[in-house]
């Protein structure tokens, strides 16, 4: 147990002071909580971590945005629970090390044990025999700035906020002016001025296809060519200024994207396999183990 304690303290600095050098280069931040740095690399590593059918429900509703949203409340409330210092309560401290070595065995069985029931050459013949179900559509990676009519509290690094339509479109008019020729300032500009949960990513909205977004959305920034920023536009939602970063042509997703989706549907129905394969390699292991029992103890 104190092992595993001294290992989760390590990794904790370390990413701590990965995140301390990164938080030097702008681009690389998604978010800034109190403090605390998330860079794109970690949140995309915790974007990939979701099970397929988890990422698939946050596409349906707001996609990476709303993912990121959750991660800072979740945040929000391990930082208020370390601050009362929860974490020393002797019981709590027991759960955490037990959760640790709960994803340890979790992580093991996944990516080492289920190997030897569904092997690599399996899943890989199995994306190369159904390719056309991985077709990606065209995509693109933008951003934005929006104004709205909505009073409530926003949050931006200037605190501005429109409260009525004409005012929403007054404010995205005078951004685009200031950006016109200045496209590279437009994140800055979104985490001052945009008006959603975005803004604290420089208004990042992450790759997506048709149809993830509004009509009228989706027929700008389509149009845009990469490194375009769209003239100011009205939706159903407010005012927006959208900056098209990157696009990606219609093709097939890479094996690597959905090599754990492929995992998982190959695996269904074969947990007693995994579980005869567990059973097994531990057999094996305690032949060549030192392991005592004292049963009057128990």
């Amino acid at each position: 147990m104190k092992r595993t304690i001294l290992f989760l303290t390590m990794v904790g600095l370390a990413g701590a002071s990965l995140a301390q050098v990164k938080a030097t280069d702008p681009d690389a931040i998604v978010a800034n909580i109190n403090g605390e740095v998330l860079t794109r690399e970690e949140f995309d590593r915790l974007w990939m971590n979701l099970s397929p059918e988890m990422r698939k429900n946050y596409e349906l509703t707001g996609g990476r945005i709303n993912f990121l949203d959750n991660h800072i409340q979740k945040k929000l409330l391990l930082q208020e629970a370390f601050k009362d210092g929860f974490q020393s309560q002797p019981e709590v401290r027991f759960l955490m090390e037990q959760a640790a070595e709960s994803a340890l065995f979790d992580a093991y069985v996944r990516d080492v044990i289920s190997l030897r029931v569904v092997p690599e050459e399996e899943s890989r013949a199995y994306y190369e025999q159904n390719r056309p179900l991985y077709r990606r559509p065209v995509q693109v990676r933008a951003r934005h700035i929006i104004a709205t009519a909505d009073s409530a509290n926003v949050i931006n690094r200037t605190n501005s906020n429109a409260t009525s339509m004409e005012q929403a479109r007054t404010k995205i008019v005078g951004l685009a002016a200031q950006l016109e020729g200045n496209e590279e300032q437009f994140a800055e500009m979104a985490m001052m001025f945009s008006e959603d949960g975005s803004a604290e990513s420089g208004g990042d909205l992450g790759w997506f296809g048709r149809g993830k977004m509004v009509r009228q959305f989706d027929d700008v920034v389509f149009s845009l060519e990469p490194g375009e920023m769209s003239e100011p536009f009205q939706t159903e939602f407010g005012w927006h200024l959208v900056l098209l970063e990157d696009r990606r042509e219609e093709g097939f997703l890479p094996y690597s994207e959905v090599r754990e989706e492929i995992r998982e549907k190959l695996l269904e129905g074969r947990t007693g396999d995994i579980i005869r394969e567990i059973q097994i390699l531990t057999r094996d292991l305690r032949q060549v183990s030192r392991v005592s029992i004292n049963r009057e103890n128990l």
